[in-house]
């Protein structure tokens, strides 16, 4: 008696005298064919795995007495994805990212750039004033489409644009545009830079009382801040959070003799001053309503204050 097991291929049904013979072969799992003959009922069909039992003539061919039917055990099921821990593992691989993007000092990346494609030209720029380098400011990029992205400068006052398309992009900063034509294939860097009065020696310019108060009198004449330092920058808004442009804001030192410094806010509400050294200053605008404030600069490379007028802003 042989057995034989396998799945059924070519199966042929052929009506006899007294029934059905029924034609067809066993593949088995090791890749060997067997022909199998019978004359029983089989209710199986091509694809089907099933055992012949039954004698194997001369001609190898196996003449069935019987045919079952096997069934074949269902595959595990699969283990559910543990998507709690996988969401956890992308916080953490993100979060290490950007920290090692800012401990690497390199400047950071727009990662959907304006008019962007796959591939193009980076773009990186520099943000400076008085030849110093600008980090944790703004810089807006246009591109060729008149779509717009917004960046802050790393610690080397540097953003990075990459793929932009082929064409003239402008980058803005503070009140300042500059026009960029870029291949939309090779990098290319580029530098821009905010008005200030940087000279070490400025010539002394009289100022409008103020009286609702402002900078305390006295002191040095008005100017440029010294070199070095920390970038302090003041945003003046009015009561609705509105940036107030065109006013003179004031930056003085607590101590005698008293230094004293102005500008006046950009577009957008700000007045940038660089090279103030650690200690305790003033600030103050001199419109209408002007609030006087202290700020304590602790050496940090930049430092943000903000001055509210609820009466030039009504």
């Amino acid at each position: 008696m042989n057995i034989v097991q396998g799945i059924i291929s070519d199966i042929r049904r052929q009506p006899v005298e007294g029934g059905t013979r029924t034609k067809f072969r066993l593949r088995s799992a090791d890749g060997k064919e067997t022909q199998v003959e019978t004359r029983l009922d089989v209710p199986y069909n091509n694809g089907d795995v099933v055992q012949a039992s039954g004698e194997i003539d001369s001609d190898l061919v196996l003449t069935a007495i019987s045919i079952a039917h096997v069934l074949q055990a269902s595959p595990p099921a699969p283990k559910p994805v543990p998507w709690l821990w996988v969401g956890v593992g992308c916080a953490l691989l993100v979060i290490g990212v950007v920290v090692y993007r800012m401990s690497s000092g390199s400047p950071p990346k727009v990662t959907s750039p304006a008019g962007g494609t796959s591939g193009g030209s980076t773009l990186t720029v520099t943000a400076k004033a008085c030849g110093k380098s600008l980090p944790n400011v703004e810089l807006t990029l246009t591109g060729p489409t008149g779509a717009t992205t917004s960046c802050r400068t790393g610690p080397q006052g540097s953003c990075e644009f990459p793929g932009l398309a082929k064409g003239t992009s402008q980058v803005t900063f503070g009140s300042i545009t500059e026009s960029v034509k870029l291949d939309g294939s090779s990098p290319k860097s580029v530098q821009i830079s905010e008005p200030q009065k940087c000279s070490e020696s400025p010539t002394p310019v009289p100022k409008p009382p103020n009286p609702s108060g402002g900078i305390p009198s006295g002191g040095a004449a008005y100017g440029g801040a010294p070199s070095g330092g920390s970038t302090l920058t003041v945003d003046v808004v009015n009561c609705e959070k509105q940036p107030m442009k065109n006013v003179v804001v004031e930056v003085a030192t607590t101590t005698t003799p008293q230094k004293r410094f102005d500008s006046s806010t950009n577009s957008k509400g700000q007045s940038i001053f660089p090279g103030l050294q650690p200690g305790t200053y003033w600030v103050a605008d001199n419109a209408e309503g002007g609030q006087k404030i202290q700020v304590v600069m602790n050496g940090t490379p930049s430092q943000f204050v903000a001055i509210v007028n609820c009466v030039r802003g009504r």
